[in-house]
């Protein structure tokens, strides 16, 4: 008998989920755990202890029934050696290259890079995905609620996680039941990310790469332990001790018999036996046995490499063809692939998107990436570019993209620009002030800025005045929780006059941090805006009106929805990039702040009489620029430069 003929006592066939709910009972009750107090643990999954039967339990939520044990696939992780090998080398090759995360919004990647850092999920994930290859499925408690960013992450043991699903598919949610403890813990779909591999066809759990290999398991452990009982039974060969001749009519006494046992009983191995022609003493000899095992034992494991596709040369056996080994290891690396995509996929959409949307970065997708590729695979790819540009009709840019993907993949520290982009960059890195506007000779000569508001379209930095590229942190902090209170509609009537509502404030919002991160042009940021959040006419709001039609009737119109955009992105812009120079003025410590207009023929009595004024930080808070619609105004610190 294996190790894993109790398995057999309970399989659930993959194909037919339906046979899988259990009965309603009320043997066994769940209910959602509540918080005892404020400063309680935001976690809520229990750990678990060891029991024999996992799945031997009752319901009262219709929660699918684990299709096998998960817990004794667990125990064979543990004690059989080989298939620790098997998970391992799944798990080296999977999470061992390491990862990293990719987007357009630079704000978006930081943000992500940051939290896996702090939450320390490289370890995480490691132990994450070994459980999943080993049960098929890994469950990691994600704590906060489902707008909210999520500070702990617990990988929870399977053997005690359940899915609640309707018999349409429906995820209902999830359910830890430990019967050890006499509890049952429910759990929103946003509190768990589930990680499902190697599932079939509408099954609600996955199966793993260990479950598939369990009669060839069963069948080697039988094997080698009926080789083993064998040869430790017939380790030493027994002795024939004949004594006497019956030809010469030699024939011993009982008493001659009993001495020879005797010596028999106290026989060592520093003992040496002389015998004369009445005594022979030879042993029996059984032959070979192991070698009676050798087929089935290589036949079994055979079947093992089979069935996890782990080239051999990996697990250290045998000696194949070069050719033959190159083979196994490409399909290998494509095995390992098909994990990883199945992995990243539920990472991106389940782990990084609630992050990104609590940042107010709704729609903004980021990339999880693997490690490194392969020297081969490296190799390879260098090979096809350089054929590539031995083709004499490739445009120039493609060419240059392809120089782009060498230098990447060589790892050389040289400029991937283009001539024009490298400078553009080289007046962006030009040496700025500590803080912006510090250095300018603003009290001697305030010069003339001349503009074209309609005509000329403008970066970020070139409307600001300066490189707000160095001060970026501050100004997405001061973003992140600004709430846009003077174009949020506060009540329904408001929003009907042309205010925003809290769906277009936090679109609104978005399409800020990308410009910002990116250096747009005012005039893309309006697109964006025109696009995403959409405003409509504003009106202007009296209390005596108390409908639209009022409003329309008295043709109280302050700005068409057809100048809204732009109109939102120059003074806003204006008012963002001013609020979080303040913050980061407060980290240099600086006191007082002077008042810059863009001076123009069209510059307004407002600015022109603030221009050049000295506040305080406090004073320049409240009433930091833009002073009106599309005003251009900055403020710059005092200090022993200014």
């Amino acid at each position: 008998m294996g190790l894993l003929n109790i398995f057999r006592k309970k399989e659930i066939d993959f194909s037919s989920p339906a046979q899988t709910i259990v009965p309603v009972t009320n043997s066994f009750i769940l209910t959602p755990v509540t918080k005892k107090n404020s400063i309680e643990e935001s976690l809520k999954g229990l750990m678990s202890p060891e029991l024999k039967k996992s799945y031997s339990h009752t319901f009262k939520n219709k929660e699918w029934d684990h299709p096998f044990d998960f817990s004794n696939l667990i125990k064979l992780y543990k004690q059989y050696g080989f298939l620790t090998g098997v998970v391992d080398k799944h798990v080296d090759f999977i999470v061992g290259s390491g990862f990293y995360v990719e987007s357009e919004d630079k704000r978006a990647e930081k943000i992500i890079t940051d939290y896996l850092r702090d939450i320390n999920f490289d370890s995480l994930l490691r132990n994450w995905v070994r459980t999943a290859l080993i049960t098929g499925n890994g469950f990691l408690e994600v704590s906060g609620k489902q707008n909210e960013i999520p500070t702990e992450l617990k990988i929870l043991n399977p053997c005690y996680m359940y899915i609640r699903k309707d018999e349409k598919g429906l995820l209902l949610g999830y359910s830890q039941i430990i019967k050890a403890y006499n509890q049952g813990i429910q759990f929103e779909p946003y509190e768990i990310i589930h990680l499902s591999l190697a599932a079939l066809s509408d099954s609600v759990y996955g199966c793993g790469i260990v479950y598939p290999a369990l009669p060839y398991i069963d069948n080697l452990i039988a094997v080698q332990k009926d080789m083993h009982e064998i040869i430790h039974r017939k380790a030493n060969n027994p002795y024939i001790i004949k004594v006497g001749n019956i030809e010469k009519d030699i024939m011993p006494t009982q008493a001659q018999l009993d001495a020879i046992g005797e010596k028999l009983e106290s026989l060592t191995n520093k003992q040496e036996w002389v015998t004369d022609a009445a005594m022979e003493i030879y042993t029996v000899d059984f032959g070979k046995t192991g070698e009676k095992f050798d087929s089935v034992l290589r036949h079994d494991e055979d079947q093992l490499f089979f069935t996890f596709q782990v080239p051999e040369v990996l697990m250290g056996r045998g000696s194949i063809p070069e050719g033959l080994a190159q083979v196994q290891m490409q399909a290998w690396e494509r095995r390992i692939q098909s994990f990883q995509s199945e992995i990243e996929k539920v990472i991106e959409t389940q782990l990084f998107q609630r992050i990104l949307i609590a940042n107010g970065l709704s729609g903004i997708h980021v990339e999880f990436q693997w490690g490194e590729k392969s020297d081969d695979t490296k190799n390879a790819e260098l090979m096809r570019i350089t054929e590539l540009l031995k083709v004499p009709f490739l445009s120039p840019k493609l060419m240059q993209e392809l120089e782009k993907r060498i230098a990447l993949l060589l790892d050389f520290k040289m400029s991937l620009e283009s001539p024009e982009e490298e400078k553009k960059g080289e007046l962006e890195d030009d040496k700025q002030p500590i803080v912006p506007g510090q250095n300018r000779n603003i009290p001697e000569s305030l010069q003339l800025q001349k503009e074209n508001f309609k005509e000329e379209d403008y970066t970020i930095r070139e409307w600001l005045g300066f490189n707000y590229r160095n001060y970026m942190d501050s100004i997405l902090l001061f973003l992140s929780k600004y709430t846009f209170e003077k174009l949020k509609a506060k009540n329904k009537i408001e929003e009907e006059a042309g205010k925003l509502s809290e769906l277009q404030v936090n679109a609104l919002k978005g399409v800020f941090i990308k410009g910002i991160s990116n250096n747009w042009t005012l005039n893309r940021i309006a697109s964006e805006i025109d696009r995403r959040v959409a405003p409509q006419d504003l009106f202007k709001l009296d209390t005596s009106e108390s409908s639209l039609i009022q409003i329309k009737e008295a043709k109280k119109l302050l700005i068409s929805g057809v100048y809204r955009a732009i109109a939102i992105a120059r003074t806003e812009m204006t008012y963002i990039a001013n609020q979080g120079a303040l913050l980061f003025y407060d980290t240099e410590k600086i006191e007082e702040v002077r008042w810059v207009a863009a001076l123009s023929d069209r510059t307004c009595p407002i600015c022109e009489d603030l221009n050049g004024g000295i506040f305080t930080i406090a004073e320049a808070r409240e009433g930091a620029p833009p002073a009106h619609e599309n005003c251009r105004c900055t403020i710059i610190p005092i200090t022993k430069l200014s």
